[in-house]
């Protein structure tokens, strides 16, 4: 405040009410004394206590530590004034001896080493070079020359040393030894004494009288003497048995009396050789009792040596029993029994048969007689040897039952014979000088025919394996001529013999004569059943009415005539021509421009004639050539099942590639999974045929092995296999549909609805197995010869159909897309370009760019993009190829890229070449159809979600909560080792058409694919940007093909509404026409009557309405 501003100092008197608190806290009244030391009250006095608090506590270790620090301070004052002391003293010595080196040694010493350097420049130093290399070369020389005459002094003396020393060793080994053999001398004479006679005992026992045996000294045992060699004799019996075996010529002495003297002399060499076995036994049988000082009764004795004996006495028994029989009767069905009898009693003298360890002979005349058996039963003996027939074979010159079925079996035999035959003379004629073994192509075609072949360096089969038995001589004997077979006169005229043969008749002859007519029968046959319903409804089916399909009326219409039909002639008469022309065409030059390859009229009728012949094949290769029980092979050709052929060729065609569309996908599956190892889940060692069992059988026989840990009384049923139980509709997973007929109207009962895309699965049929046991990979082989490489497919190009299912979709897309390739070769471009020219006149012009479509085609199936590196397509453009690949794309897991081979279709026959002249067709569906084929793609993948792995018995998910149906696959829910591992998912592929692509490169280590992998691939493949751009350009295409008739419709709908609206305002008074009517109910009429196009004419009468 400013004085003069107050009329008073003190606050008292300036508001007596106010400041109340604060003279509570501080008594103080004047204004203008304001020392706070001078203040009174409770403030003041808090003020003072924290001052003397500071100043006495706070401020007092301060003090402290400035006195601390000023301490701190001297001390690095008086050590700096060391540390600067210490440098003074350091510099005075470097300059020191700085001034020393500068006078004493750059001064003095420098000066020095320069005169005497200047002195060395004086001197000549190439003289004293030259004395200096001289004395090198001298001191080198010298060097080298000492040491060799100190090394040649030092080795004489040691030369001279050792041989002192060694003269002196041998003199001193003589000595010693001289002495030590005289001492051993005296020491073996006395051993020797009685050794001789144990020596001759010791030569007629064990191995060493065995060899005797062998070589054919006779072994004589006499009562109560031992038993010795009979050596009195020059000839052995080993010599007789080679002397009988050393057969003279033929004009000496017959073969049969050469095998009865060495049947003869075999038996009186092994009856000395079981002689000398039989008494070792006893011998060792005494000698065994003697060591363990063991006294028997006579009783145990002898049962003891009977117990061996008896083993050998029967094996004796069955082998005398075989050579009697050898040689009183000729090699016939009984041998192969008396074989199995003397096997089973050789078989029980191995040592473990016994109650204690044998004479270990035994072991050594049991293989050898195992080799003998062995070699005899490499000889051929027919199963029909000595048979009879069980009934009468004719009745009142008819065929009994029993006959016809004789009847069947020589007919199925010729069948069998004509083809076996063929097959071996021709193989045999073009592989000449090649022997017969396993080695050569010869040998492997005899094996394929059922034939034991010996290995290449053996001879362990039934064949000769000699350079004097190779294919050209098989052949020749093949076509020697037949004895008598020139008295035959029906051989000369019979239709087979069209080279009108006179004589020398070989065994091809009377095959082709007998086969002629057995082909005339089966055309009598179907002329019987021509008016026969039953339509083949089974693989089984269809295989039987192929094989009879040569044999009918229409056969040779349908494959010269209608086939022929459909190939373009350039010389055909156009229509309306009126001149009559007669034009001749070469059709084997006929072809249909198409992708892969041409389709010739030649290559065509040839499929026609591959199908019908193999099919037969097919059919013996699975259920066998028939037997009392089942069917007999020649039944499958003369329709004993009454199927339907039709009579017109057309039809008879358009049934063929019906059955051929239905037939094939089945016969791919079984090639395919028959072609896949046991390792990777294939059926290449399956086995099937009459013994195996399916699931119709009743377990009434058990295998002798038991697995490992199995105890003995547990029962071991014999597995099933799955190629048996799919060739006998029972595998699950693969239950095939109930189809009632086929063709046109085609009925089945079992396809289903809620999955579109799936096709018909045609059952199999087959039943009444007859054949021997087989393998997967032979059933391959008959199916693979039949399908052929691209016979059947060339026919089925010739009247394609709508692809109406997922796999037929899947084939068709693949083989359009491939001819659009940029590689492309001349019928690929063909082709190409007749699907752009189709493009062109669909559209009428305006579809402006066909590459647009096309390359949204192949972008969407088959883009041209590789898959390695950084070429490869991102997850949002995959295609449909991408499912199908070769090989495995291995990228992480975070790139979501998934292709591998995992689908093959089925059906890949039908749509395997695209034809130029239907360019027009494959148009049409590959812009219609995509929308559907998306849809059956989803149902494919919703049946993969829905598959159930607990059902199907898979052990990694049977407890698991993950893997549920309509999660399976997504994400990592599945557990199974791979998807060819999970056991629901082949099953649902075929039940699409499809089967996995490669097994191996899905179960490869590097590459292997699991279900979440082809879940996730045919997620991108459907959600694919490829398959939303083909759909825009499919309805770009058919809008710009319908625009013009659209256009056209709105225009002329307007026109017609514009008349509408003109008749209607022109006759806007019709409701009065009602008062001009004379018609008793003219109020009933309407106006709508009024305005028809029949009541117009009277309307016009009417004068009212005139102008």
């Amino acid at each position: 405040m400013t004085s003069g501003a107050l009329a008073s100092d003190k606050i008292s008197d300036l508001a007596p009410t106010r400041f109340t608190k604060y003279r509570a806290q501080v008594d103080q009244d004047s204004l203008t004394s304001v020392d706070p030391k001078q203040l009174q009250g409770e403030l003041p006095s808090k003020i003072k206590e924290i001052q003397t608090q500071v100043v006495t506590v706070s401020l007092a270790s301060i003090d402290k530590l400035n006195t601390e620090a000023g301490q701190q301070l001297e001390l690095v004052t008086s050590t700096l004034s060391q540390l600067c002391g210490a440098v003074q003293r350091a510099l005075k010595d470097v300059n020191f001896f700085l001034n020393n080196f500068k006078e004493g040694q750059i001064g003095e010493k420098l000066e020095a080493i320069k005169e005497k350097i200047n002195k060395l420049q004086s001197i000549d130093l190439q003289k004293v070079i030259r004395l200096t290399d001289a004395f090198e070369g001298f001191s080198a020389d010298e060097c080298a020359k000492t040491i060799a005459e100190l090394d040649k002094h030092v080795a004489e003396q040691v030369t001279q040393a050792t041989e002192k020393l060694t003269t002196q060793a041998k003199k001193h080994y003589v000595s010693t030894l001289k002495t030590e053999l005289q001492n051993f001398t005296v020491r073996v004479q006395g051993h020797l004494t009685g050794l001789t006679p144990l020596i001759d005992k010791d030569l007629t026992i064990g191995y060493k009288g065995l060899m005797k045996t062998v070589q054919g000294v006779k072994f004589i045992v006499e009562h109560k003497k031992d038993a010795e060699f009979d050596t009195s004799s020059d000839t052995t019996l080993l010599t007789k048995l080679n002397d009988a075996v050393t057969l003279p010529p033929r004009q000496e002495k017959p073969t049969k009396e050469h095998f009865k003297e060495l049947s003869s002399a075999f038996k009186h060499y092994f009856n000395n050789i079981h002689g000398y076995v039989k008494e070792e036994i006893s011998r060792l049988d005494k000698q065994y009792k003697h060591t363990l000082n063991y006294q028997l009764t006579h009783t145990e004795s002898k049962y003891l040596e009977k117990l061996y004996t008896s083993k050998l006495d029967a094996a004796n028994t069955a082998l005398n029993n075989l050579l009697d029989h050898i040689s009183n009767h000729r090699y016939n069905h009984e041998v192969p029994a008396m074989l199995d009898q003397l096997s089973a009693a050789i078989a029980t003298l191995a040592p473990e048969s016994f109650a204690r360890t044998t004479t270990p002979l035994l072991d050594g005349i049991g293989k050898g007689v195992e080799g003998f058996v062995s070699e005899l039963e490499k000889a051929y003996t027919s199963v029909y040897d000595s048979e009879t027939f069980g009934g009468e074979m004719f009745e009142k010159d008819k065929l009994t039952p029993y006959g016809a079925k004789f009847a069947k079996i020589c007919l199925t035999v010729v069948c069998t014979l004509k083809a076996t035959l063929t097959d071996l003379t021709h193989n045999c004629k073009s592989l000449r000088g090649q022997q017969i073994n396993k080695s050569t192509d010869v040998g492997r075609s005899f094996v394929a025919h059922g034939y034991a072949v010996s290995d290449a360096t053996l001879q362990n089969g039934e064949l000769q394996n000699k350079p004097t038995v190779a294919g050209e001589n098989v052949a020749k004997r093949l076509m020697l001529q037949i004895s008598g077979a020139d008295d035959n006169q029906h051989l000369r005229w019979c239709e087979s013999n069209k080279q009108r043969k006179a004589d020398h008749f070989h065994v091809f002859d009377a095959i082709d004569c007998i086969f002629s007519h057995f082909e005339q029968y089966n055309e009598l046959c179907h002329l019987l059943t021509v008016s026969a319903k039953q339509h083949p409804c089974s693989v089984y089916d269809i295989l039987i009415w192929l094989s009879g399909f040569p044999y009918t009326a229409v056969y040779s219409a349908m494959r010269d005539i209608t086939i022929s039909d459909l190939f373009d002639n350039p010389h055909k008469k156009a229509a309306g021509d009126d001149e009559l022309e007669l034009t001749s065409t070469d059709m084997a030059a006929q072809s249909i421009t198409a992708h892969p390859r041409n389709i010739s009229y030649t290559y065509v009728r040839k499929a026609v004639d591959h199908i019908c012949a193999t099919s037969y094949d097919v059919l013996t290769a699975v259920v066998g050539t028939g037997d009392s029980r089942s069917v007999y092979a020649s039944d499958f050709c003369n329709n004993s099942f009454n199927f339907h052929y039709p009579s017109d060729p057309s039809d008879c065609l358009d049934m063929l590639l019906d059955l051929l569309r239905r037939l094939l996908p089945v016969l791919r599956f079984l090639e395919l999974q028959c072609n896949i190892t046991p390792e990777h889940h294939g059926w290449s060692h399956c086995r099937y045929g009459r013994d195996i069992p399916t699931t119709k059988s009743r377990c009434n026989e058990h295998s002798s092995e038991e697995p490992n840990g199995q105890a003995k009384c547990q029962v071991n049923c014999q597995p099933t296999s799955p190629l048996m139980l799919y060739l006998s509709d029972s595998l699950p997973g693969h239950l095939p549909h109930q189809l009632q007929s086929v063709g046109c109207r085609a009925k089945c009962s079992t396809c289903s609805k809620s999955a579109p895309g799936q096709p018909c699965l045609l059952p199999l049929g087959f039943k009444g197995f007859s054949g021997s046991t087989k393998t997967g990979r032979q059933l391959r082989d008959a199916i693979k010869t039949f399908i052929g490489t691209g016979l059947i497919s060339s026919l089925m190009c010739l009247l394609p159909k709508p692809p109406s299912t997922l796999p037929e979709h899947f084939q068709f897309v693949f083989t359009l897309v491939g001819a659009f390739s940029a590689n492309r070769d001349v019928n690929s471009n063909a082709v190409n370009a007749a699907f752009v020219k189709a493009i062109k006149k669909q559209s009428i012009e305006l579809y402006a760019e066909p590459a647009t479509l096309i390359g949204a085609l192949s972008d969407a199936y088959k883009n041209g993009q590789g898959h390695e590196g950084r070429n490869h397509p991102k997850p949002t453009e995959a295609d449909l190829s991408s499912l199908s690949k070769t090989e495995s794309c291995k990228y992480a897991s975070t790139d979501d890229v998934h292709c591998a081979p995992y689908l093959t279709t089925l059906y890949s026959d039908a749509y395997h070449y695209a034809a130029e002249k239907h360019a027009g067709l494959y148009l049409s569906w590959a812009v219609y159809l995509p929308w559907s084929f998306w849809q059956c793609l989803e149902s494919l993948f919703r049946a993969f979600t829905n598959i159930s792995c607990q059902d199907w018995g898979c052990r990694r998910c049977t407890h698991g909560t993950a893997c549920k149906r309509g999660k399976h696959g997504a994400a990592y829910n599945c557990q199974c080792k791979g998807i060819v591992e999970c056991r629901g998912v082949v099953s649902t592929l075929y039940s699409f058409g499809f089967t996995f692509g490669n097994p191996e490169k899905l179960l490869d280590a590097e590459g292997r694919r699991y279900c979440h992998n082809f879940h996730r691939q045919l997620h991108n493949v459907l959600n694919s940007n490829s398959f939303r751009k083909l759909f825009e350009k499919c309805d770009e295409f058919i809008f710009t093909i319908r625009q013009p008739f659209i256009w056209m419709t709105v225009a002329l709908w307007s026109l017609s509404l514009f008349y509408l609206i003109c008749v209607m305002v022109g006759r806007l008074d019709v409701l009065h026409i009602k008062s001009h009517l004379r018609v008793p109910s003219s109020h009933k009429i309407t106006a709508q009557s009024l305005l028809a196009a029949s009541q117009v004419g009277r309307l016009a009468k009417i004068s009212y309405l005139q102008p």
